[in-house]
């Protein structure tokens, strides 16, 4: 059971600003369209979530989540939804940001870094423009998704962008440099576009399953780490 420290319900639209709220434990939920703007928001763990639930569509604008991250729990057809733009979030044990079960999120302008992934998509769909994602495990783990993936720079960590379970997103745009494994990996079943985007310095910099159907497109596509040692 959450013990719920902040919780917004009813529908209701708030603005919470320059505040620190420890510990997490916030919901939105039934409908709310809060503003959460400018505050620090931390766990006791690099494991809590806040979450958003019930149709709720808040928005996070510039704030700090340390050891902590943010769940969008959505029902297929309810509405859950949320906007996020110049957010930072750091520290966190599994997703810092995971949008599922047909929610839906735009993810504007924010920093990613020392997650251990930084963006998870699974069966829902987002636009993720304009971010920077560094030092995260796996930075973008896209899975039964069609979301946008559009002009993020991914530097660092081991895995860039991991696309699996039957998806078909737009990647298009980013930088991926220096990734410890894969810059971009593709799993079989899946069907992503992936165009113009600059992908360097990493042992292995695209991967493609045998079963895989992507479309590549005007991509620059350094030689592989280890290939060019060799």
């Amino acid at each position: 059971m959450l013990w719920q420290r902040v919780r917004i319900s009813g529908g209701s639209a708030p603005t919470i600003r320059d505040s620190d709220l420890s510990g997490v434990a916030l919901v939105v939920q039934d409908g709310s369209s809060p503003v959460f703007a400018d505050n620090n928001i931390s766990g006791d763990c690099g494991c809590e979530d806040a979450a958003v639930v019930g149709g709720s569509t808040p928005t996070f604008e510039g704030n700090t989540f340390v050891f902590s991250g943010l769940d969008l729990l959505g029902l297929d057809g309810d509405g859950t939804s949320a906007h996020l733009e110049r957010n930072r979030f750091s520290a966190h044990e599994t997703a810092a940001l995971s949008i599922s079960g047909g929610a839906g999120a735009t993810i504007l302008g924010n920093r990613f870094y020392g997650n251990n992934q930084g963006v998870h998509v699974d069966g829902a769909f987002a636009a993720v423009h304009d971010n920077e994602f560094v030092g995260n495990w796996n930075a973008v783990m896209l899975s039964a998704t069609d979301a946008t993936l559009a002009d993020n720079t991914i530097r660092g960590g081991e895995y860039g962008v991991s696309v699996g379970n039957g998806s078909a997103p737009s990647i298009r745009g980013n930088l991926v440099e220096n990734v410890g494994t894969r810059g971009i990996s593709v799993a079989d079943g899946t069907s992503p576009t992936i165009e113009d985007n600059t992908i360097c310095g990493s042992p292995s910099n695209l991967i493609v399953g045998p079963d895989a159907s992507p479309v590549l497109m005007a991509n620059d596509i350094c030689a592989d780490e280890d290939t060019a040692a060799g």
